[in-house]
């Protein structure tokens, strides 16, 4: 005879259902886990699905018929939301020198690499020889000495990208090179555009560059020239007292957290799905840090206090190595997680337990 339990019970009926055997299994299984055991994690995962397996769902009308082990109590942890970024470093002030007119390269008195200061000679430029059909106005003009250009740095940096050789002809406004202030640099990150209510000016962000760690505050939030999806954020970097110098073209990690502290539910992988109902592959959470750059849509059957199944929509937070979990949010705790396969016909059907 199946009876229809409502949430109480079917706690209750998890606990009175397990044989003495499975339980001191489970319990030296998870006692091995929290010494971070892998292979207990995986043996005990493993068991589970089987013994799933083994007991298969069944339909009757606007019921969903399921066993005691397709279902699980849910398991809470604290979180704090946050995303990451990932992205390069590039310096703050970074400007291509060029003229106005055309010019001739009379003399170079830096290289590639050089490090300047501001007001430093960095080339001695000629305006172009005047027409020669216009002898007149050739002689009233000033002399060779009087047409130096001095070309200047405007700030103190490095000298990158030389494009100057002496005696070389450069048509106007054609790059003549690159001065880069090494003092300041910037993190760059691209993120998707809904994260934008979260990005304020001013705000800290936690970033790491080959380990080593640095701290910063969002400059400027753009949208990106590719796509209206997504968002460019530049993130100014506070000097750092650390041996650890940064340079242009790092790859770099990022951390932002935002709102109040908040509650996640924690479940095995295979009880999570995508929109089709097929496993997510979550392979990549799985290595440090463990955190999706923006937690990723998901969705985890659930029975709620009335006893209908539901398909929930969730977010993934991150991955718990200690447990083999996810954190993800949407679900509450006072409800319970089926761990089998479900069709969508079992959307909004009632649970009874055989």
């Amino acid at each position: 005879m199946r009876a229809v339990y409502c949430l109480p019970y079917f706690f209750a009926l998890l606990v009175g259902c397990q044989d003495v055997g499975s339980a001191d299994v489970a319990e030296h299984l998870d006692n091995k886990i929290d010494n971070r055991d892998e292979s207990a994690a995986t043996k005990r995962d493993q068991l589970l699905q089987d013994d799933i397996a083994e007991h298969p769902v069944h339909f009757d009308g606007d019921e969903v018929i399921l066993d005691s082990i397709h279902l699980s109590s849910v398991k809470m942890s604290r979180y704090q939301p946050s995303f990451s970024l990932q992205g390069i470093i590039a310096p703050i002030q970074r400007i291509n020198l060029v003229q106005p007119i055309d010019i001739t390269v009379a003399n170079v008195l830096v290289k590639s690499g050089d490090a300047v200061k501001k007001g430093d000679t960095l080339a001695h430029l000629q305006p172009l020889s005047i027409d020669a059909a216009n002898e007149d106005e050739e002689r009233n003009s000033p002399s060779e000495d009087e047409q130096i250009i001095m070309l200047t740095a405007p700030f103190g940096g490095a000298v990158d990208n030389l494009h100057l050789n002496t005696g070389m002809t450069i048509k106007a406004n054609t790059p003549l090179l690159t001065l880069v202030d090494e003092s300041k640099y910037q993190f760059i990150s691209r993120l998707p555009a809904y994260l934008k209510p979260h990005l304020k000016i001013g705000k800290t962000v936690d970033i790491s560059v080959d380990d080593a760690p640095f701290s910063g505050q969002i400059a400027r939030v753009t949208e990106s020239p590719e796509s209206f999806s997504t968002i460019d954020v530049r993130v100014d970097i506070s000097p750092n007292k650390s041996d650890h110098k940064l340079s242009s073209g790092q790859f770099a990690k990022g951390v932002i957290e935002y709102g109040q502290i908040q509650v996640g539910a924690l479940i095995p992988e295979f009880a999570i799905v995508d929109d089709d109902l097929s496993p997510i592959d979550l392979s990549k959470l799985r290595l440090p840090p463990h955190k999706p750059q923006a937690p990723i849509a998901a969705n985890v059957w659930v029975v709620k206090q009335d006893a209908s199944l539901t398909l929930s929509r969730v977010h993934i937070i991150e991955y718990l190595p200690e447990s083999r979990r996810f954190l993800v949010s949407g679900i509450t705790e006072d409800s319970l997680i089926v761990l089998a396969e479900l069709p969508m016909k079992a959307d909004g059907k009632r649970v009874v337990v055989d």
